[in-house]
């Protein structure tokens, strides 16, 4: 459960393992574009920060599947391995009692996003620009490399994924980040790629980096 608490997304709740989790892909089929769009920058997420063989099954397969919607075996294998990638990740510490969590990857930046008033970006879409925004910083900090910048860059293209069409406000991002270091008890603890399949995690992130990104990522959008 998930309750919002003074101006604030989900600030109090609990959770409760599930005995048992059923998945059915056909249910895909009934989703709009939109949505399953919105379900891919989660696949990206796990993969740009910790499964290249993943990202580069995205390179291949990923707009077909997202075309079929996943149904077929290739979309089988691209579900398994996002979801396997995902329990591998988060299973060992299900309450979090780790604060530097790779999987909190496109979630600095992106809640504030969704909970700014007046606002309809879906959360996969708030995540995509958390990327794009990071991934910028990362190549501007030399953990990316310039080619591998556009490779992630190229990717988003060939799957459709759009960030947002207007200009980003570095302060709602600036804003974010500060209320993700509160509740990563006191440091930044940001996640940020290193390479394709890995990352690293930052706490000296500075305002002006996260000006300049968004500026960044305001031109990709237009090209």
């Amino acid at each position: 459960t998930g309750v919002n608490f003074n101006g604030h997304k989900n600030r109090l709740g609990c959770f409760e393992p599930p005995l048992k989790v059923l998945l059915d892909k056909a249910f895909l089929r009934t989703l709009p574009e939109r949505h399953i769009l919105n379900g891919v920058c989660e696949m990206l997420k796990l993969a740009l920060i910790a499964d290249l063989p993943l990202f580069e099954l995205l390179e291949v397969h990923g707009a077909d599947c997202i075309h079929s919607k996943f149904q077929g075996d290739t979309g089988t294998l691209l579900l398994d391995r996002s979801i396997e990638g995902m329990i591998r990740e988060l299973q060992p510490d299900l309450f979090e009692c780790d604060l530097a969590r790779r999987m909190d990857f496109g979630h600095t930046f992106s809640y504030g996003l969704e909970t700014m008033p007046g606002s309809q970006c879906l959360h996969g879409e708030a995540v995509l620009i958390d990327i794009l925004v990071s991934a910028a910083i990362a190549q501007r900090r030399g953990l990316l490399r310039a080619d591998e910048l556009e490779r992630i860059l190229r990717l988003v293209s060939v799957l459709g994924l759009v960030p947002a069409a207007g200009p980003i406000d570095p302060a709602v991002l600036w804003d974010s980040l500060e209320e993700r270091t509160l509740h990563r008890d006191g440091r930044q603890r940001t996640p940020l790629p290193r390479g394709i399949g890995e990352c690293v995690f930052v706490n000296d992130l500075q305002r002006g980096e996260v000006e300049w990104a968004c500026h960044a990522v305001f031109d990709v959008s237009r090209r």
